[in-house]
């Protein structure tokens, strides 16, 4: 029994390795298939038992079992492994590019199995992505097979509502006829996955052509009846056939890269093939192909041709607009007359746009020198005509809406008629030059009748300021030569009499004297006022200190001035208003307060000037009887000049106390003050 024992020790044993994940496995190939991305992302363990079913041309490898299909990367490929061998799969989940898979890290065979049944399916259920990476099975007509490699070949098979694309690992054996063969095909669903995860286009891997099966062999080309080009597609009792119909027609165009043109019993028809030779306008050829729908009219796609003659190159019908929009000549060869609108280059040659009444179409020219018409010119314009766009009426009839024209050569377009030199653009250009040139005489004249009211108004202001100048000129040379001159002559009498007169009388001459003397000087200080002129200095500040130095008489009282701030330039009616406002102040201080200082403040702010005068004399009383006897003017006329300039007027007196009288006028008053009296 000690084997028991070593067993209980085992058991007992702490910290025991195991290999047993403490997640549980994932041993379903649907399992995986159901997680979604961040959690296949997770690395989730996975032990998967499943048969192989396909080997991509790299390193993935793809099994399905019972629930489904999976695919497995990670280890390089073994020789050992083949198709439907059975194998032991130990590896962590990804998320893939579409379908999660398994990051292998061990593969085992565990021997020879059996590939799952395939699911039978349509091509929609393919697009759908449902069975992807499973083996499945798709049955069709084939349309074509092309080799695209040393060991690889494409099968294009239709089925249901769109042809799918067989990727084969064979070339196809020479003895196999799969074109127009009703075909069933085993392999494994897959595509090309965008960026998002999204299935691009689905298509099958299969392995070799065993894996393709012919149901129904095609039938013999030459036993087929040739059909009209009309009747394609039509209504028929059994519904449309899915195999290939026999056309025959004369060829309109055959461009490289392009599809052919056909005209048969007086109607178009398009054909698409990858494997015909070039032909020529007027060959006569069969065509083999699989009828589909267009944009408005059916056409052969996976065709073959085959030449059986040669005839007159068709011409093009002669046709309108709204025949055009009929869509009878859909995919024939049409003329047609228009004016060139515009021009471009595109990456298939040159694109016209052709104006034809109220409708504009466009035509593709192909790549080589075409001529430079001039916007308007007049075209004729040969071409395959495309219907580019349909509606439906209230029934249920397909109409074109527009269409487009391509042009086999340069040939094709013909100039009919240069345009007139006065197209739109230069007409447009002229008409504008022309109100360019309205506009411009418009704002001209303004402004020229402006500058002359500007200078008008100037010339009135100096031919008014001139005339009073002249006036006050010719007082004061009436007053210096009448009233002055007496008043000097009366001076010197009394100096005569006082030199000659007694005692008593010599007082009241020498009174009489000092009266005349006073009189004089106010009157001198009258004819300077009247003749001030612009000769002198203008600056406010020079005019105050000029008045003060002819007004300073003796030494006492002190006449002070101080001019602060920046000065600007002041219309000539509020300098003058200013400065007699000064005067009149210093005059009336002078004769009536006995003052000992007189301060004088000049004061310029950016949007105010200001003028204080202040006197330490006697003082009066602002509001009583005594202030209508201040001088010349008295408060009346100060008043009377602040209110012509807008200008506000303080004054502070009383008995004992002094005087001090301010005027503020605001700078936006001095500018219209200004431009009133030209200034």
């Amino acid at each position: 029994m000690w084997w028991i024992l070593v067993a209980a020790l085992c058991s007992q044993a702490p910290d025991a390795p195991t290999d047993e994940p403490q997640t549980p496995w994932l041993t379903k190939a649907r399992e995986i298939r159901l997680l979604a991305p961040d959690e296949a992302a997770l690395g989730l363990p996975v032990r998967l038992e499943a048969v192989i079913t396909y080997f991509d041309a790299g390193a993935t490898t793809f099994v399905q079992d019972d629930t489904g299909g999976t695919f497995y990367q990670g280890l390089t490929r073994h020789p050992d492994w083949k198709w439907g061998q059975r194998v032991l799969i130990e590896g962590k989940s990804f998320p893939g590019l579409y379908v999660p898979g398994i990051k292998a890290t061990k593969v085992q065979i565990l021997g020879p199995g059996r590939l799952p049944p395939p699911t039978p399916i349509t091509a929609d259920v393919l697009a759908s992505g449902r069975y992807h990476y499973q083996w499945i099975e798709l049955e069709g007509i084939g349309r074509s097979v092309t080799v695209t490699g040393e060991n690889t070949s494409v099968l294009r098979l239709a089925s249901g509502s769109r042809p799918v694309e067989i990727r084969i690992d064979e070339v196809p054996p020479s003895h196999l006829d799969l074109v127009d063969a009703r075909l069933r095909v085993q392999g494994l669903a897959a595509g090309f996955i965008n960026d998002r995860r999204q299935l691009v286009l689905p298509h099958l891997k299969v392995r070799g052509y065993r894996d393709v099966a012919i149901v129904d062999s095609p039938p013999a080309p030459a036993q087929l009846p040739v059909v009209s080009i009309d009747d394609q597609l039509r209504f028929t009792p059994n519904g449309a056939s899915e195999r290939r119909i026999k056309v025959r027609g004369v060829v309109t165009s055959d461009q490289p890269h392009e599809p052919i043109f056909l005209r048969g019993a007086g109607r178009g028809l398009l054909v698409e093939s990858s494997l015909s030779a070039a032909f020529q306008p007027g060959d006569v050829i069969e065509v083999l192909g699989f009828p589909e729908m267009g944009t408005f009219r059916a056409f052969l796609a996976d065709a073959t041709t085959k030449w059986v003659g040669t005839e007159p190159a068709p011409a093009p019908h002669r046709v309108t607009v709204k025949n055009l929009l009929t869509g009878i000549r859909d995919a024939d060869l049409v003329e047609l007359e228009g004016d060139l609108a515009a021009s471009y280059a595109g990456t298939e040659g040159v694109v016209l746009t052709i104006q034809a009444g109220e409708t504009a179409f466009r035509v593709r020219c192909p790549s080589g020198p075409l001529p430079q018409w001039v916007q308007g010119s007049r075209l004729s314009v040969s071409g395959i005509c495309r219907i580019a766009d349909t509606t439906n009426d209230r029934g249920y009839r397909v109409q074109p809406v527009s269409f487009d024209l391509w042009a086999r050569s340069p040939d094709d377009i013909r100039l009919l008629k240069s345009p007139s030199w006065w197209t739109p653009q230069r007409l447009t250009a002229a008409v504008g030059a022309l109100v360019s040139a309205i506009v411009a005489a418009l704002i001209w004249v303004f402004r020229l009748r402006r500058r002359i009211h500007e200078q008008t108004t100037i010339i009135r202001s100096q031919l008014a300021r001139e005339i009073v100048l002249d006036e006050r000129q010719r007082i004061a040379r009436e007053v210096h030569d009448t009233l002055e001159q007496e008043l000097v002559g009366l001076a010197l009498r009394l100096d005569a009499a006082a030199s000659v007169a007694a005692p008593p009388l010599l007082a009241l001459l020498e009174a009489a004297r000092h009266l005349v003397d006073r009189i004089h000087a106010e009157l001198r200080i009258l004819v300077w006022d009247l003749r001030e002129q612009d000769d002198g200095p203008r600056d406010l500040g020079e005019m105050l200190a000029r008045s003060t130095r002819e007004l300073q008489t003796s030494p006492t009282p002190t006449l002070d001035l101080t001019v602060t701030g920046t000065p600007w330039p002041l219309p000539g009616p509020v300098e003058h208003n200013l400065l007699r406002i000064a005067q009149e102040t210093i005059t009336n201080a002078l004769k009536h307060a006995n003052p000992s200082t007189i301060r004088i403040h000049l004061a310029y702010d950016p949007d105010l000037i200001s003028l204080r005068i202040q006197d330490n004399g006697c003082g009066f009383e602002a509001d009583g009887p005594a202030a209508a006897k201040l001088g010349h003017f008295g408060l009346i006329g100060m008043r009377e000049r602040a209110r012509k300039m807008g200008a506000q007027l303080e004054i502070q007196s009383g008995p004992a106390e002094g005087t001090t009288i301010k005027v503020s006028v605001p700078r936006v008053r001095h500018r219209l003050e200004g431009s009133q009296h030209g200034g």
